[in-house]
């Protein structure tokens, strides 16, 4: 009976802890920025995960704008059209 009840609770707080993030955008959204590979690469999408809509923008801030213009409130989640990640770390470690 112990376990079950630890397991209950492990399910509960993992719960909790999802209820604020965002999530991934589903995969119908992310096909429709395959699509716009060619023409937009370079470009950030902020996608709006209620709506699914896409507003872009050369940076971040400037596709954030866009998107608080109409959906104030909301949180988005940011692609980078053609590129796996939408920041990227240059520099390292230095050689000795």
């Amino acid at each position: 009976m112990k376990a079950k009840k630890s397991a209950a609770k492990r399910l509960v707080t993992r719960t909790q802890r999802l209820e604020g993030a965002v999530r991934r955008p589903s995969r119908r959204v992310l096909a429709r920025l395959k699509e716009w590979d060619p023409r937009y690469k370079g470009q950030v999408a902020a996608i709006e995960m209620e709506s699914e809509e896409i507003f872009l923008g050369k940076d971040v801030v400037e596709a954030t704008l866009k998107g608080w213009e109409k959906y104030p409130d909301r949180t988005f989640y940011f692609v980078r059209i053609g590129y796996p990640a939408v920041h990227s770390r240059r520099g390292g470690l230095r050689k000795r």
